[in-house]
Formats: C-alpha cells, structure tokens, sequence
C-alpha cells in the first residue's frame, strides 16, 4: 500500500490546491478518494480565544474603573486611553475588545496611536473612538481653541478617569508648553 506521510497532505494542502472562488463561503475538497474536507468561512463574530489577555487590564484598572470604561465603550463614547508603557495600551484595548463579545466594536479602534501631530485629527472626529496614546504625546497635544470637544480619558497608569471638555479652551500663554487642561473627575461615576 503506497501510503503518504501527515506532512505530505499538508504541504499539499497549503501548496498546490487552488484558492477558493471569491464568494463561494465554503469549499469541499476530496483527498485518497474516500476522505472530505470541507472549509467554511469563519462567521464575522467569533468566540475570542480562551486566553484574552485580562491580566493587564485588572493590574492597571480596579474593577469599578473597568465597568465604567465598560459602560463608556458600550455607550460609543470617544475614549483616549493614556499610558506611559506602549505594551499596556495594547494589552487593555484587546482586553476590551474580548469583552465586548458578542458585540463587534466597528468604529475608530487604534489600540496605539502613533506619536505624530497629524494622527491627532482623529480626535476631532465625530465618530465614536477608543484610542491609545503615549503619555508623551498626549501631553504636547492641543486642540484648536475652535473646536468644541468631549471626550473620557482613561489614565492606565494611575487608575483613573477624566473628562476633557473643549468647551472654554484655556489661554495657553498662562501655561506655555503645558498640555491639554483636564478637569478634575467628579467622585461619583
């Protein structure tokens, strides 16, 4: 019997049958004359894996923090999300992502904000929005004195979070070089 090792029909597989036709959501492919595959399209929400990673998200925020961010996300709010470890950033956004389950978040999602002046537009969107951004950047960031905006920052690295009004832009020559003014939050949330 001339039989072909586990490897071979992978590297078969993955090499030398054809892609689907686009548009066809599954396909059935027959191998040794008895045996059928079939593949089907993965549905557009999926079960996240079993291992999201959680742990940051409850080592940076208490838990009552975390549902409020929670009800903030759920609400479609304009979130910043501010910290000084890049790694964190992205650890709680996908932390937020999988809570979300089975709700599909399909608005502005940047887990990391690059640090240039020109990505900063995306705050004056007015689209909903959960961003990330280091804490150096969002320190040297100002928004038009023109532009009337409201947004939830969530302060990773000190457990907190502030509402930014745009509405009476401070004067900056009081406070040159400072950052954006962030009113202290009130102690019920």
């Amino acid at each position: 019997a001339n039989t072909v090792p586990l490897e071979g029909w992978i590297y078969a597989l993955f090499n030398q049958v054809p892609n689907p036709i686009p548009g066809i959501l599954s396909v059935q492919y027959r191998i040794d004359f008895r045996d059928k595959i079939l593949f089907r399209k993965a549905p557009l929400v999926f079960y996240p894996r079993d291992k999201f990673p959680l742990a940051a998200l409850f080592k940076s925020l208490d838990a009552k923090t975390v549902v409020r961010v929670y009800e903030l996300i759920l609400a479609e709010g304009q979130i910043i999300f501010v910290s000084s470890d890049i790694a964190l950033l992205n650890a709680v956004a996908e932390a937020f992502r999988c809570l979300l389950f089975p709700f599909v978040w399909q608005r502005i999602w940047i887990p990391i904000l690059p640090a240039e002046d020109q990505f900063a537009n995306f705050l004056l969107s007015m689209w909903p929005f959960v961003i990330g951004f280091q804490r150096s950047f969002i320190n040297r960031f100002h928004l038009p004195a023109a532009e009337e905006k409201k947004f939830e920052i969530v302060d990773l690295d000190n457990n907190s979070i502030r509402e930014h009004t745009n509405t009476n832009p401070r004067d900056d020559s009081q406070m040159p070089g400072a950052g954006p003014h962030f009113p202290k939050m009130p102690q019920a949330i």
